[in-house]
């Protein structure tokens, strides 16, 4: 008679798991360079898809949108953005290329007045602290940063259109995979309730995005900070980051006005005003809008941003919540790793 060693088993099992997790992150940090431009691909696929929907709702001379041509008509109000876009920070980008050497002495000189009230006796070399505070190095980075951008964005570009000319396709293959009806409608309501969910948070993170760069640029505008508009779009971007993208969003503009301006009320203003406007409509607002459709633990949220980060660096930052909601709803449907999406869930309700 063969003996049976469930704890063995148990880690045995254990071991795989852990091994499976460790190739899996393994390959996503070695594949980032393939795998975020498709994930991004996807993500913004789904938000052009929320657009195409509410272009098919209207009607053009009394007749119905069909969703190809909604779905053209989507791109193009996305590339005009992305073009202006790129045409604004591109004008800011040499504006603060030209002011750089003002603000680098503007910076250097508040700093030294930090010191010399904090620790009137402390010797410190003005070499050392114009090199640990260099803005041309700042810019040479940003520059970098935003050259890196592109190229991806490029990529993007490249798969949407072919997401485009296979969107046609995809119901038949989807289809296909499986050999059983009943097991396809299950499939598929899995799929619905992801793209449901996914096109509810970026249509409401985007429209949220919106209004609070539109507000932080009139604020910033009124208050006489410089590259108002750059900020504004800035804080639009930041603000896809959950929690943390907030908190960046008010200290770059309030370190701006700290140093662009002769006293400290401007800083105050900034600083205050902006992190009110944030905190209203990231606790207020927002919540309304997302209502219980992401069904997400704050705690969730900011460990796999954490995850993410680490792996994808800030566009995993960006993508933690719709990887997360995906991953969530996939574990629900099956008995081993139920668990885990009760864990991810806000109220334990899967």
């Amino acid at each position: 008679m063969v003996k049976k060693y469930p704890l063995n088993n148990w880690a045995l099992n254990m071991a795989a798991l852990l091994l499976l997790v460790i190739m899996i992150g393994w390959l996503l940090v070695i594949g980032r360079n393939l795998l975020i431009p498709v994930v991004m691909a996807l993500i913004i696929w789904y938000l052009l898809d929320s657009i195409a929907s509410y272009l098919q709702s209207c009607r053009v001379f009394g007749y119905p949108v069909s969703h190809s041509l909604a779905m053209v008509g989507a791109f193009l109000v996305m590339g005009t953005v992305i073009i202006l876009v790129i045409n604004m920070v591109a004008e800011n980008a040499v504006a603060m290329a030209v002011n750089a050497p003002e603000y680098q002495l503007k910076i250097q000189a508040r700093i030294q007045e930090l010191f010399s009230w904090v620790a009137p006796r402390a010797e410190f070399s003005m070499d050392k602290l114009a090199d640990l505070f260099n803005l041309q190095r700042l810019l040479g980075w940003v520059t970098g940063l935003v050259s890196s951008v592109t190229s991806t964005l490029m990529l993007v570009v490249v798969y949407l259109l072919f997401i485009f000319l296979e969107r046609p396709w995809f119901d038949a293959k989807f289809a296909a995979l499986f050999s059983e009806p009943e097991r396809h409608a299950h499939a598929l309501t899995i799929r619905r309730e992801i793209m449901r969910r996914i096109q509810v948070y970026l249509s409401v993170k985007t429209l949220v995005s919106v209004l609070t760069g539109v507000l932080s640029w009139l604020l910033l505008t009124l208050i006489g900070v410089d590259y108002a508009v750059f900020w504004g779009f800035i804080i639009f971007l930041l603000n896809y980051i959950p929690t943390i993208g907030s908190i960046v969003a008010v200290i770059f503009p309030a370190l701006l006005a700290l140093v662009q301006f002769d006293t400290i009320t401007q800083f105050l203003l900034v600083a205050i005003l902006l992190g009110s406007l944030q905190f209203m409509i990231g606790n207020v607002l927002e919540p309304r809008l997302m209502g219980a459709n992401l069904n997400i633990s704050g705690l969730a949220i900011m460990l796999t941003l954490s995850l993410w980060g680490t792996i994808w660096g800030i566009t995993g930052m960006i993508l933690s919540v719709p990887i997360t909601v995906v991953l969530m709803i996939v574990c629900a449907q099956f008995r081993s790793t139920r668990g885990l999406a009760i864990m991810l869930s806000a109220e334990g309700k899967v």
